[in-house]
């Protein structure tokens, strides 16, 4: 399935999928299915409560080791479910998501637009070691 670019979070009908926190964009009613995650040995219900879970365990974490988590989560959540990241090579892989935003009305360094948003930079960094 080929979507077009556009922001990424729970809020949206066509790309919450790619979010981490799938929960909530179920709750939402934006997702049908539930997309829990394995990480670490322990089954989380979605990415962002694996996410959650062991940034809590290391609050000392820097940002940019809390990017390099991210970056694990995501790898653990498009190899458990393949599809995703078929969509993201059919939509136009790395191009397709360096076009795409991660805004949530907040201002987290991890909102912007590309790579000027952190999760986005991560998500695109998962893919490629998906790849």
């Amino acid at each position: 399935m080929k979507l077009c670019p556009g922001n990424i979070w729970s809020g949206s009908k066509r790309l919450a999928v790619f979010t981490n926190p799938t929960v909530l964009a179920r709750r939402k009613g934006n997702l049908k299915h539930d997309y829990p995650v394995t990480f670490r040995n322990k089954r989380y219900a979605d990415a962002e409560a694996a996410y959650q879970s062991v940034k809590r365990s290391g609050p000392w974490l820097s940002f940019a080791e809390r990017e390099c988590l991210m970056v694990e989560v995501i790898i653990a959540k498009l190899e458990q479910y393949p599809i995703l990241a078929e969509t993201i090579a059919d939509s136009g892989g790395l191009t397709w998501l360096e076009r795409c935003s991660h805004t949530i009305g907040g201002r987290s360094r991890w909102e912007g637009v590309g790579r000027n948003s952190a999760f986005i930079r991560c998500l695109l960094r998962a893919y490629k070691e998906v790849l």
